[in-house]
């Protein structure tokens, strides 16, 4: 955990003068190398002839070296060249009168700014760092969507009780990512190397299905377009072939398991969920309980419940044959001896603790936060109001029950850190699948780089 830290200058040690311009000072530090942001909590401040530049974080050895020379460097000493305290460019300006500046008015050139119909200014916000990305989980009331906890099966052999035209499979409530049942659902099987998709084979050549949406329940009787030999009846886990199969018939396909739907940023990101909303159909039944609940990593969140084998994500220990002085160093809040033994750095006590391993190993998921909704009024009692009702619409293709939404704005947006091992699971407590046609929740976030 970051350890805020200040180093203190007499100004004579940065340029024998006795006032500095600190807006200039944190111009500069902003500008350059150092990756430990500067703590909006203190910031740089000027007080008693002393200079005080505080951090978020104790620097490491080369943002030491950038601000006023090294490690070693006493604060006592004259800023070493080179380094910012120090630097020409920066020491010309850290203590130059005001200069007087002449303009004639001619000079001046005017900006347009646009404004309202009441004369005011219209402002645009700058734009944020990072990519916008939006997650739709899949819908609670079609369990056909439930595709982060299915189950794959590989070339299953199939009956027939029709001489060879239906084929049964040993499992019904097949993934359907190829209907638009799921947003963005190319986004989601491209992760995956089969994708989720239903695949036949007989006499081991792969056979070619129907187009989607040219069979039920969109089109009755079946379109067969040009070379489709077969279609998927998904909800009752069937092939059926256009003309009856004598030879050797698999299917491969993926079937529903459990209800979560994970919300978790790529390697190396964070994802910080600004805002949300769920979506209920107007005919959906609510007949199990919704659970919210984020993960991380044992190592980062419980270290006495870790079994202290290697870290699997962002968690830095280092080791040596005495204790440090102080904890964090670059993040780092563990420490292992000579003697292998884990210490952990507490913040309350200024000390070194010993830590006892735990029953779980590196990189397991434990719950860190949860919140349920049991019923429909928790969700409207936690909602900030409702969006106007969408209305049937859309025909075959389109939805045919009225869709209430409810927004939620997060006021400090939720953080999620892949280091850690963190992710959001949005499930069903006894995986029982909602009544009705819709049941989805929406997630608006913004990734960065992790170190952003």
């Amino acid at each position: 955990m970051p350890v805020p830290t200040t180093y203190t200058y007499p100004l004579s040690a940065i340029q024998n003068s006795s006032s500095v311009d600190l807006g200039r000072l944190e111009f500069e530090i902003e500008q350059s190398s150092i990756v430990t942001q500067l703590d909006p909590d203190g910031g740089i401040l000027s007080v008693g002839g002393n200079l005080a530049v505080k951090f978020k974080d104790v620097l490491s050895a080369s943002d030491k070296t950038t601000l006023d020379g090294g490690v070693t460097q006493d604060e006592e000493e004259p800023a070493v060249a080179g380094s910012i305290l120090a630097q020409s460019n920066l020491g010309d300006r850290l203590n130059e009168p005001p200069q007087e500046v002449s303009f004639s008015p001619e000079a001046i050139t005017a900006i347009s700014v646009p404004r309202d119909v009441d004369d005011a200014p219209i402002y645009s916000p700058g734009t944020r760092q990072g990519s916008e990305v939006t997650f739709a989980t899949h819908n609670f009331s079609d369990k056909l969507t439930w595709f982060c906890g299915s189950v794959r099966v590989t070339d299953e052999v199939p009956t027939s009780a029709d001489g060879g035209v239906t084929w049964d499979l040993a499992n019904a409530s097949l993934i359907d990512m190829s209907h638009g049942r799921v947003m963005d659902e190319e986004y989601f099987t491209d992760k995956v190397v089969h994708g989720y998709a239903v695949v036949v084979t007989v006499d081991d050549v792969e056979k070619q299905v129907v187009k989607p949406f040219n069979e039920p329940p969109w089109k009755s009787p079946v379109v067969w377009d040009v070379g489709a030999e077969y279609r998927v009846d998904h909800e009752n886990g069937k092939v059926v072939f256009e003309t009856a199969q004598t030879g050797a018939v698999k299917v491969s396909y993926s079937y529903t398991g459990t209800s979560e739907f994970r919300v978790e940023p790529e390697a190396g990101k964070t994802l910080d969920i600004e805002k949300a909303e769920a979506q209920f159909s107007e005919d959906y039944v609510f007949n199990d309980t919704i659970v919210f609940q984020v993960y991380g990593y044992v190592e980062s969140f419980a270290p006495t419940l870790w079994d202290q084998s290697a870290p699997v994500g962002e968690l830095s220990i280092r080791s040596g044959t005495a204790l440090p002085s102080v904890g964090s160093v670059d993040g780092e809040l563990f420490y292992r001896d000579a003697d292998n033994t884990l210490h952990q750095w507490d913040e309350g006590s200024a000390s070194w603790g010993a830590v006892a391993a735990g029953p779980y190993p590196a990189g397991t998921r434990i719950p860190l936060v949860s919140t349920n909704y049991k019923t429909m009024a928790q969700i409207i009692d936690d909602a900030e109001g409702a969006f106007p009702v969408i209305p049937v619409m859309g025909g075959a293709r389109g939805i045919n029950s009225a869709v209430y939404g409810f927004p939620f704005h997060y006021a400090t947006a939720r953080r999620i850190r892949s280091g850690a091992g963190m992710r959001l699971e949005v499930s069903l407590e006894n995986g029982s699948e909602f009544g009705g046609e819709r049941t989805t929740a929406t997630f608006y976030c913004v990734s960065k780089d992790a170190a952003g």
